[in-house]
């Protein structure tokens, strides 16, 4: 994926894992599933966390939400730690 950068360019980053917060069952019964991205970029040794949720649309369909999801505490300290040790 590309990012672009007003007045500065863009830079490519590579998506190197996705940490959902909600199986597919309980996604469904929510109707909604926060996740992380974790991409790196390609150019450089520079590693980016995308805040990324996928919700239910009004015909019952999976569409992208437009805000950062809104967590509870727990629930972003079940993504935090996800999150490789790696990565910290």
């Amino acid at each position: 994926m590309t990012q672009e950068y007003p007045g500065k360019g863009s830079a490519k980053f590579e998506l190197e894992r996705v940490i959902r917060l909600y199986t597919d069952e309980e996604a469904a019964e929510e109707g909604y599933n926060p996740m992380l991205f974790l991409l790196h970029r390609q150019d450089a040794d520079e590693r980016r966390i995308w805040l990324f949720y996928w919700t239910l649309n009004r015909h019952g369909g999976w569409h992208v939400g437009q805000f950062p999801p809104l967590l509870s505490l727990d629930e972003f300290k079940r993504l935090n730690d996800a999150i490789p040790r790696d990565w910290r």
